[in-house]
């Protein structure tokens, strides 16, 4: 019965605030609003990914777990466990690449929309009327031909 059945959430084609895309960014989850707000959901999704697992990937080379941190459970909670601060750094500057990310986004989704709204509309209604007329019999063939041409110019 819902073999058929798709749910497509699109996001809304409007105009977003790039300073309140920034905040959001720096609240857990939120960020992935922000980036579906701009169509960017995937590339942030591969982004966040690729970024931690090189991240995971270096804390391993700079701290090897040796043989007594594999005995206790939970070991990274340990109080004598200690890294330098170079976890807290790696997530700032990960929180750091996501607000240039999706500022840059942001941008590019709020100049996409102003060039849509500014050429579309203009031509689409040309070739409305264009069509209307030719349908109508008001113009000719070779009319209808020249005016489609000086329209796309």
């Amino acid at each position: 019965m819902y073999e058929n059945m798709q749910i497509i959430l699109l996001a809304k084609k409007e105009p977003v605030s790039i300073f309140w895309q920034s905040i959001i960014m720096i609240i857990p989850t939120f960020d992935l609003f922000a980036a579906y707000r701009v169509e960017k959901l995937r590339k942030y999704l591969l982004f966040i990914i690729a970024y931690y697992i090189i991240a995971i990937i270096l804390l391993v080379i700079l701290f090897p777990i040796n043989d007594d941190a594999l005995d206790k459970k939970l070991f990274f909670l340990d109080p004598t466990f200690d890294d330098g601060g170079i976890g807290i750094g790696m997530e700032l500057i990960a929180i750091g690449i996501s607000i240039i990310l999706i500022r840059k986004w942001s941008k590019e989704w709020n100049a996409k929309l102003l060039n849509h709204e500014n050429t579309a509309k203009p031509n689409t209604s040309s070739f409305e009327i264009l069509n209307e007329r030719y349908a109508k019999g008001e113009i000719t063939k070779e009319e209808f031909d020249k005016i489609k041409e000086d329209l796309k110019d």
